[in-house]
């Protein structure tokens, strides 16, 4: 029977693969990988100096060996193959060539952008976005890729003689057991397993940051060849959203609504442009938290900076979330943009600190919590922070150990930071975004003051707020620290004309069942936010009760640095002479649409034919067209 000499062979090939797994290594093939290991060191490096892991954590030695011997594996062993089954060079050096590039290529978009390669990037190919690019950092990239690539070629005309059926067979059953046991995964899986209830909301949240944290391992150890196809080919073409170098298409939706998407020709201001600017982020801070400027409250909430004078006689008293929570609500003003969800999708080149940042400011993120949360570090480096400073900066310092607890370091610590970076760039361009943590929702800190930081006791009237009283209390506190700041700021001399202090929140304070106690607090997540513009410096006229949003804020600031607004924004500057009363924002799926007299509700997959143009606009992102320069 012809049977048993195919099994025979069979067993025969079988038992051959197996000694050869054992078989001593061929030296000359190894010589490809010099190439490689000079890219990859190269992107490991980038990957720590973006991320700032621990240099000991063991889930991050596993990851980086772990990728490198795939890679390894992966790369030998296709080589070797399609030497074998093509006979020629060319589709082996090609795919050889390939492989480094996209190495290459995914150091280099994580060095810019923070992130690997993405199927959108795609539609961004042009001369322009390329363009900003090109400096020396690139340039530098570009020849270490090329030395690799001439040197990989000349390397596989030494090695090819060597090339052994026994090494493909053998580097694919190392790179298949590799992705098998995935020993990465299980040192993740060890670090985050929990067992019984979490002792308090600070081991709650060390555990979260803890996974985030490992998450940003896993995405920055993926291979790049994989991550490639999986982009191109498994997930390409499905995106929902449309990129224009033009608003014209968008002319339908501009005339309907009355935005103001397109051109600006905004006259010049009469001011100097401001070389530090100031935004106080304060966490889920309401406008209608203080009697001042919400008549229903029944008590006097006496807080001492959004209430004092000086402040009150520059605050937007109708002034609204575009969206909610922090992410989405912070992507939304700083891009000027209600779809948060493009934005974060890799569209980000309109940001403002982005802009900023090409006109020479130092754009940094100072915040309570940590610098993991939710992946903000690499989202907020996307947006044009050069720095994010947060609770493991504050960690470092043992004197910090009674104020880190919950979330984040306490606001009255981070703050303080706030005043060092004022003095260290006096002289400087300086962009700086505050957010703290006390007034998280839904009763802000719990344990106030750590045994030693002072505050003064709240009013005795706030026992009738109730079940919301702790939430005031906070609200009070977090408003107590920014005056202790400001007037710190004053008395060191940094409060001055060439410095503008925003007073604002990452968003309104959404709906809940305590702050529902408070009187005149509406069901929404996007009520009004405080918006003051401080400063020593004289300001021109804008109208503080027109209705507005946090949409506005961006070219509001650009506006006053004279600088160009990009043709995408949705915002107005509130300095325009244009500037009409008008409200956007987006929250749970539903776009929220006003003017002083016209209030509209839809779903952003409305098929309504009275939407279609505006959603088309909501979907779409109009890019910077060339870099924005003095008037």
């Amino acid at each position: 029977m012809k049977f048993k000499p195919i099994l025979k062979k069979i067993l025969l090939w079988s038992w051959m693969a197996l000694k050869s797994l054992f078989s001593p290594f061929k030296a000359s093939p190894w010589l490809l990988v010099i190439p490689l290991a000079v890219l990859e060191i190269a992107y490991i490096s980038i990957i720590q100096y973006k991320h700032g892991f621990a240099l000991n954590d063991h889930i991050l030695i596993s990851a980086i060996l772990q990728k490198l011997s795939f890679d390894i594996f992966l790369y030998l062993s296709s080589i070797m193959l399609l030497k074998f089954i093509f006979r020629i060079d060319l589709p082996a050096v090609i795919f050889m060539i390939i492989y480094l590039f996209l190495i290459g290529q995914d150091m280099t978009v994580y060095f810019f952008g923070n992130t690997l390669f993405e199927d959108h990037f795609l539609n961004l190919i042009s001369w322009y976005s390329i363009g900003g690019f090109v400096n020396i950092y690139s340039v530098l990239m570009l020849f270490v890729f090329l030395s690799a690539s001439l040197g990989g070629y000349l390397l596989f005309r030494k090695a090819k003689k060597s090339f052994r059926f026994t090494d493909i067979f053998r580097y694919a059953i190392f790179a298949s057991l590799i992705m098998l046991i995935n020993p990465t995964e299980i040192f993740i899986y060890k670090s985050e397993e929990h067992t019984g209830k979490f002792k308090g909301n600070e081991d709650k949240n060390v555990h979260y940051i803890l996974r985030c944290k490992n998450q940003q391992i896993r995405y920055a150890s993926k291979n790049s060849l994989v991550n490639f196809i999986d982009e191109v080919f498994l997930k390409g073409g499905k995106s929902k959203y449309n990129l224009l170098d033009s608003p014209d298409s968008l002319k339908k939706a501009v005339k309907q609504f009355n935005l103001p998407i397109g051109k600006r020709n905004y006259e010049k201001l009469p001011v100097e442009p401001f070389s530090k600017i100031v935004l106080f982020a304060s966490e889920s801070m309401s406008l209608d938290f203080f009697k001042r400027y919400n008549d229903k409250i029944p008590v006097d909430t006496k807080t001492s900076f959004y209430e004092n004078d000086e402040v009150a006689s520059h605050m937007m008293t109708n002034y609204f979330s575009a969206a909610s929570p922090t992410l989405q609500a912070l992507t939304s003003t700083l891009n000027s943009h209600p779809n948060y969800d493009l934005i974060l999708s890799g569209y980000t080149q309109n940001s403002l600190p982005n802009i900023l940042k090409k006109q020479g400011y130092e754009t940094i993120f100072l915040r309570s919590a940590s610098k993991y949360y939710a992946g903000e570090n690499i989202i907020f480096q996307k947006f044009g922070f050069n720095q994010i400073i947060a609770r493991e900066y504050f960690s470092q310092f043992p004197g910090n150990d009674e104020y880190i607890y919950d979330w984040g370091v306490s606001d009255r610590i981070m703050l303080g930071k706030l005043v060092d970076l004022l003095e260290e760039y006096k002289d400087k361009k300086l962009f700086v975004v505050i957010l703290g943590i006390d007034t998280h929702p839904p009763h802000g800190r719990a344990e106030y003051g750590f045994r030693t930081t002072k505050y003064p006791d709240t009013p005795q009237n706030y026992s009738e707020f109730k079940s919301a009283s702790r939430w005031m209390e906070s609200v009070f506190n977090h408003d107590h620290d920014i005056a202790l700041t400001m007037k710190e700021i004053k008395e060191k001399g940094l409060y001055t004309d060439d410095t503008l202090f925003i007073a604002t929140a990452d968003h309104s304070c959404p709906y809940n069942n305590v702050v529902k106690k408070i009187p005149g607090i509406k069901n929404t997540n996007l009520g009004r936010t405080p918006l003051a513009l401080l400063t020593t410096a004289k300001l021109p006229e804008y109208d503080l009760r027109i209705l507005s949003g946090q949409l506005d804020l961006a070219p509001t600031l650009l506006h006053l640095l004279n600088l160009d607004i990009p043709e995408g924004y949705w915002g107005e500057s509130f300095f325009s002479k244009i500037k009409k009363p008008q409200f956007i924002g987006y929250s749970r799926g539903i776009i929220h649409y006003r003017t002083d007299d016209k209030k509209i509700r839809f779903k952003k997959n409305s098929k309504s034919k009275k939407y279609r143009y505006f959603i088309k606009a909501f979907n779409s992102i109009v890019l910077h067209k060339s870099k924005p320069k003095n008037k």
